[in-house]
């Protein structure tokens, strides 16, 4: 199991990227499948986690045998997507006391 950086067990990072999350899951992947020979792992992510191991497992589908992905927070991924905005303006309009640079 792999603590995102800056949780659980892992060291605290000064700013947290499902980007970096993605290519170190791609880099234990690689170490770990080759090693073990398994096929492919079973990644399982929540939240952010998730983004990361969609993002991991779109990078390197060879080293994935399945994907769970649970609350996935990608909305911002799809920002600019309709039914995406829309969503996120009536989160925003349900939420008045969120401050304005608060990300989605």
């Amino acid at each position: 199991m792999v603590d995102r950086r800056g949780y659980g067990d892992s060291p605290d990072t000064a700013c947290s990227d499902v980007d970096v999350d993605a290519e170190g899951i791609v880099e234990v992947l690689g170490d770990e499948v080759s090693t073990a020979g398994v096929g492919g792992a079973r990644l399982v992510g929540h939240g952010n986690g998730a983004v990361a191991a969609l993002i991991a497992a779109a990078r390197r589908p060879d080293l994935v045998r399945s994907l769970a992905l649970i609350q996935p927070s990608a909305f911002t991924a799809a920002a600019h997507h309709p039914v995406v905005a829309d969503l996120l303006d009536r989160v925003r309009e349900g939420a008045p006391g969120i401050p304005d640079g608060v990300a989605p």
